[in-house]
């Protein structure tokens, strides 16, 4: 599996001054890069953290250890997403908002990322409430 994440990072590199580049990884996969920019997709209960790692609190702080690293890869802004409804195995659902976005200390945020993470922050809460 290292020769996977070796063959990614020097794709990376043969690319990363091309200005016109989108790079899609996993969070497995960023560690030890940064990027200009990050969106961090699926930041809902269920899809991150995943749901087998739900019973386990172990497994919950790997997932949280893994948030952690791909929040800190952005150097200009970063963008969390959670998305309203997504369709899964045919179903649609509405899931709740990942707990890790209510972990974030609001403060250390700025500009727009903290308006974004502050309307998740009130989603998460009014969503907890079954309002």
């Amino acid at each position: 599996m290292n020769a996977v994440y070796d063959e990614q990072r020097d794709l990376i590199e043969e690319y990363k001054d091309d200005p016109n580049r989108v790079t899609l990884m996993t969070v497995h996969a960023v560690k030890g890069l940064e990027f200009p920019y990050v969106f961090i997709s699926g930041l809902e209960e269920g899809i991150f953290p995943h749901t087998n790692s739900l019973m386990s609190h172990e497994e919950i702080e790997e997932e949280r250890r893994l948030f952690y690293v791909a929040v800190t890869r952005a150097k200009k802004r970063l963008e969390l997403v959670k998305d309203k409804k997504r369709m899964l195995y045919g179903n649609e659902n509405s899931n709740l908002p990942s707990r890790f976005i209510s972990e974030i200390n609001k403060d250390n945020l700025k500009d727009l990322t903290t308006l974004a993470i502050k309307a998740a922050y009130v989603n998460y809460l009014y969503d907890e409430a079954g309002d």
